[in-house]
C-alpha cells in the first residue's frame, strides 16, 4: 500500500556490517564505539576474533543517532556520559531556551 510505513520486526537481530550500512557509519567507527562503551549490542557481544555482535533495531537507531550527534560536533565523551537520549534532551532544552530568547 503506497504511503504507509513498513513494519519493523523489533525482534530481528542485525550484524555489524548491516548496522553500519543502515546507520551510515564505518565498521571501524562501530567497533570503536562498542569497545569504548558508547553503544552495547542488545543481543550478543563478540566473544573473540571471528564472532558476531548482534544488535537490535533499537541499537540501530541509537547508532544512527550517535552518528548524527557526532556530525553536529557532540563529543563521544558527552554521548557516553549522558547517553543518546540525554544528549537529545539537552539539545531540546537548548532549542526551547533559544525560542524563548527570540520571543522576548
Amino acid at each position: 500500500m503506497a504511503g504507509t510505513r513498513a513494519e519493523i520486526d523489533l525482534d530481528r537481530r542485525f550484524t555489524s556490517p548491516l548496522v553500519c550500512r543502515l546507520a551510515g557509519v564505518t565498521f571501524r567507527q562501530l567497533d570503536w564505539w562498542v569497545r569504548t562503551g558508547v553503544i552495547s549490542p542488545e543481543y550478543q557481544q563478540a566473544s573473540g576474533s571471528g564472532t558476531l555482535r548482534l544488535f537490535s533495531a533499537k541499537d540501530v537507531l541509537k547508532v544512527r543517532a550517535i552518528r548524527i550527534l557526532r556530525d553536529m560536533g557532540i563529543s563521544l565523551g558527552m554521548v557516553r556520559s549522558v547517553g543518546v537520549v540525554g544528549v537529545l534532551d539537552i539539545i531540546a532544552g537548548e532549542i526551547d531556551t533559544i525560542r524563548d530568547l527570540i520571543a522576548s
